[in-house]
């Protein structure tokens, strides 16, 4: 069934502003440059396949469409838990380095008491 004009719009709407909202977590470095492009081509894809989804549909013919749930699930799972990993690691850096500068001010404190 073909999409009509009004239902273009509202996706083409809904994508962009999408696309502006990784854009500027991208520009408040909440997200790495990975994370943008992974986002932005996950974006423009599925636009381009709620567009025209005959494309969607012949490709689901030639290799199934239980495959393709399959495998694209699988790589988005893969994905998240990578993006999982990176953000704990992340986090124990964080942490690490706030535990340093928590002992380091009392170290210094204890010195400047001892001082006096």
């Amino acid at each position: 069934m073909p999409m009509v004009p009004f239902q273009w719009f509202l996706v083409i709407i809904a994508q962009l502003i999408l696309l502006r909202i990784v854009i500027k977590r991208f520009q408040q470095h909440t997200i790495s440059s990975f994370d943008l492009v992974i986002l932005a081509s996950l974006d423009i894809g599925f636009c381009f396949f709620v567009i025209s989804p005959e494309i969607l549909e012949r490709l689901s013919h030639r290799v199934g469409v239980l495959s393709i749930f399959l495998y694209g699930g699988i790589l988005t799972l893969f994905f998240l838990v990578f993006k999982l990993f990176a953000k704990l690691e992340k986090i124990r850096e964080d942490i690490t380095k706030l535990n340093r500068a928590i002992v380091l001010k009392e170290f210094r404190e204890q010195q400047n008491k001892e001082a006096r």
